[in-house]
C-alpha cells in the first residue's frame, strides 16, 4: 500500500467528512453546529460535553486508511464535560490545526486545510468512542432508523451506529487504542495513546 504525506491524508480525510450537511458560517474558521449526517439522509446533533465518559488529555498516534491511502499524524487530544480541543501535529512536532468544540460551535483553523471542512464529522466520531453511552443510545433512539448499541467482547468495547441492521460505523476499544470504522463512508482511523 503507498504510503502519503500527512497532509494530504489528512486533507482526504476532512475532505471524505464533507458531505450535504447544511453548516452556517459565525466567523473565521467558527461554525454553528449543523446535524452530522450518518447516512446521506439520516442526520443527528452533536451532543453537549457534559456527556464526555471522563476525561482525556494525551498525545496519541492518528493513522488511518481511505481510498487504499494511508497516513499517520499525531493529535494531541484534551476532552471533559467543558469541551473537546485537538491540535493536530506533523512528524516534526508543528501545530497543523486545532478543532474545539464547547457544546454550541465547532471551531476550526488551520493554515493547511479549507475553510469549509466540517469538522463537526470528527467531533462525532470523538463522541462515539468517549461518551457516555446511555447518551449516546437515546441520541440515537430518537433518530428515524438509527440505533447506537455497545457491548464487551473478549476484554473490548465494541460500539455500534446501525441503520437498521446494518452497521453504519463500529468502534472498537481495546486498551490505550481506539479504532473507529465507517463502513458507511469508506474510512477507518485509529487512537493510540503515545507513551512517554
Amino acid at each position: 500500500m503507498r504510503k502519503i504525506p500527512a497532509v494530504t491524508a489528512l486533507l482526504l480525510l476532512l475532505f471524505l467528512c464533507i458531505s450535504c450537511a447544511t453548516t452556517g458560517r459565525k466567523g473565521a474558521g467558527e461554525m454553528r453546529v449543523g446535524p452530522v449526517y450518518i447516512t446521506d439522509s439520516k442526520a443527528v446533533p452533536l451532543l453537549i460535553p457534559e456527556y464526555m465518559d471522563g476525561s482525556l488529555d494525551e498525545l496519541q498516534l492518528f493513522t488511518g486508511s481511505f481510498g487504499g491511502q494511508t497516513f499517520s499524524s499525531l493529535a494531541y487530544i484534551q476532552a471533559d464535560q467543558s469541551g473537546l480541543s485537538i491540535t493536530l501535529l506533523n512528524d516534526m512536532g508543528m501545530d497543523m490545526g486545532i478543532l474545539s468544540y464547547g457544546g454550541k460551535n465547532v471551531s476550526f483553523s488551520s493554515p493547511y486545510f479549507p475553510k469549509n471542512v466540517k469538522a463537526e464529522y470528527i467531533v462525532l466520531d470523538i463522541q462515539h468512542a468517549y461518551y457516555a453511552v446511555p447518551a449516546l443510545m437515546m441520541l440515537y433512539d430518537v433518530a428515524e432508523g438509527l440505533s447506537f448499541s455497545c457491548t464487551n467482547e473478549n476484554g473490548k468495547e465494541i460500539r455500534r451506529v446501525l441503520d437498521g441492521d446494518s452497521i453504519v460505523e463500529e468502534i472498537v476499544k481495546d486498551g490505550d487504542a481506539v479504532t473507529i470504522t465507517n463502513l458507511f463512508r469508506g474510512y477507518r482511523y485509529e487512537l493510540r495513546k503515545v507513551e512517554e
